[in-house]
């Protein structure tokens, strides 16, 4: 959020300025690195509410605590 507070500011002028027609490219760029930071850990889950949601079902009707690591690699090491 303070990241797009950031880029939203037309006060804030720094050495790039995103406040007008970048702010698409630079939002872009927001979640791409955000995503391959944190994608392949977490499955991709910047989305609270479609991630969850899921998972809490998934867990309520018997699959185990599983659901909760999926995406973890060494997780699923030992399992192969």
């Amino acid at each position: 959020m303070f990241v797009i507070f950031a880029l939203k500011d037309d006060s804030n002028k720094g050495s790039f300025s995103a406040s007008g027609a970048w702010f698409p490219l630079a939002l872009f760029f927001l979640i791409f690195g955000i995503g391959a930071c944190f994608g392949y850990e977490t499955g991709y889950a910047i989305n609270l509410a479609r991630d969850f949601g899921p998972r809490l079902m998934s867990y309520a009707v018997g699959y185990g605590h599983e659901v909760w690591s999926a995406g973890n690699y060494y997780f699923w090491v030992g399992r192969v």
